[in-house]
């Protein structure tokens, strides 16, 4: 193969990546609270989990508004019942109704150990949190 009559490359084989700027929206926290939209979904088998997690975090933060920003202590039965109290009242959807038992064990089991502090679950969920802030941070990647 004769490439002689070829010109010289203009970069010398170097190649620049140009990224775009794009923009991006997204509803405001109080508006999403209520109308949440399409939610992410992170266990395939059970595709019921996604709503009725973001209810019962719903519960939780309206017992943490009733109660100076404080959540049941792990083993209060009374403090994880009025959850589950908050937890039916909120549910315009119908989530509960799906599977009670599953859903009423999901729900006092997460208000009753959200104070327990488990360290690795910490530095695992510190890990993500910090990938996502330095991919804000450094323009490259749009966070996930």
């Amino acid at each position: 193969m004769d490439a002689s009559a070829c010109s010289e490359p203009a970069t010398q084989g170097y190649i620049t990546q140009v990224k775009t700027p794009t923009t991006m929206s997204f509803k405001p926290y109080r508006e999403a609270l209520v109308d949440h939209g399409e939610l992410m979904m992170s266990d395939f088998a059970k595709f019921d989990r996604p709503p009725l997690l973001h209810l019962a975090y719903r519960a939780l933060a309206s017992y943490a508004e009733a109660h100076n920003m404080a959540y049941p202590q792990p083993g209060d039965v009374t403090a994880v019942k009025e959850v589950w109290d908050l937890a039916k009242s909120l549910d315009f959807e119908k989530i509960l109704e799906n599977n009670p038992a599953a859903a009423e064990r999901i729900v006092l089991h997460s208000a009753s150990g959200l104070r327990s502090v488990l360290s690795p679950m910490c530095a695992t969920s510190g890990g993500i949190v910090s990938q996502e802030v330095l991919k804000v941070c450094s323009g490259k990647f749009t966070p996930s």
